[in-house]
């Protein structure tokens, strides 16, 4: 299902005109097994800010099946500051969430930004409205340790009181806004590792790397924006760190796969 909505976000960028690359565990998958990573069970990808706003604005006009949709925070139908693509005949279930939307198999898009200068301020409010944002749909009774689960219990319903979709939308809000920004290089500012790390441009000339028996789109110097967010990600992790998310994926009852 994964593979099917990759390859439609792929056909619609091609069409359209749009710039992106394979990203996270994805490019990994791409670079270093031509596929998923073994363990892996998503899909992420990175578009340029004005390439990843047109295709949230125009994706209910161009999508490719009835069965897809384009889900952001600024809908109200996402917990998370970037963009899903997920496929609307399925439902998930994560075992440490709770209050969050159960929306389906899904894709993730996320927004490059240009480098934002002097701009301290605007991690620490991201790093805090993120952290804000996870604790709104944790399971209070869940932790890695007696300690988390007590601090748990007293958090988790103070910042569930706005909700999640309230602190990715703060999020969004605060790096739309800032205009000081270096154009000479990206950020992954709402990405999952080093927010602060500036991605040269010149990396992201487009390349082309096999994943799932189809060619994607990479960034050319696809190495350095590994190392810069990994480190040796050409090294197998050990054994017990090759965890799969924790979650159910299901087929509504009215929905067949076709």
């Amino acid at each position: 299902m994964e593979i099917k909505l990759l390859e439609e976000f792929a056909d619609i960028c091609d069409q359209r005109g749009l710039r992106y690359y394979l990203a996270y565990g994805t490019l990994i998958g791409a670079a270093r097994h031509e596929g998923f990573v073994p363990w892996d069970d998503d899909v992420d990808v990175m578009m340029p800010r004005e390439d990843f706003e047109r295709l949230r604005a125009e994706f209910d006009a161009w999508r490719l099946r009835p069965t897809s949709q384009f889900v952001h925070c600024r809908d109200g139908r996402s917990r998370f500051p970037f963009g899903r693509i997920i496929d609307t005949r399925t439902l998930v279930d994560e075992n440490y969430c709770e209050g969050g939307e159960e929306l389906g198999a899904w894709i993730d898009v996320f927004p490059l930004d240009d480098m934002p200068r002097h701009a301290s301020g605007l991690f620490r409010r991201v790093a805090y409205w993120n952290a804000a944002r996870m604790l709104a749909v944790s399971d209070a009774q869940k932790g890695a340790s007696a300690v988390s689960r007590i601090a748990k219990r007293v958090l988790v319903p103070l910042y569930r009181r706005k909700g999640s979709v309230h602190y990715a939308q703060k999020m969004d809000e605060a790096v739309l806004r800032w205009r000081d920004a270096d154009s000479s290089c990206y950020a992954e500012i709402l990405g999952v590792t080093e927010r602060k790390k500036a991605l040269p441009k010149e990396w992201f000339e487009p390349a082309m790397l096999p994943f799932e028996l189809r060619d994607y789109c990479v960034p050319s110097n696809y190495d350095a924006v590994l190392t810069s967010c990994y480190g040796d990600w050409r090294e197998l992790p050990p054994e017990d760190k090759r965890i799969p998310h924790p979650m159910k994926i299901y087929l509504k009852d009215d929905a067949s796969l076709d």
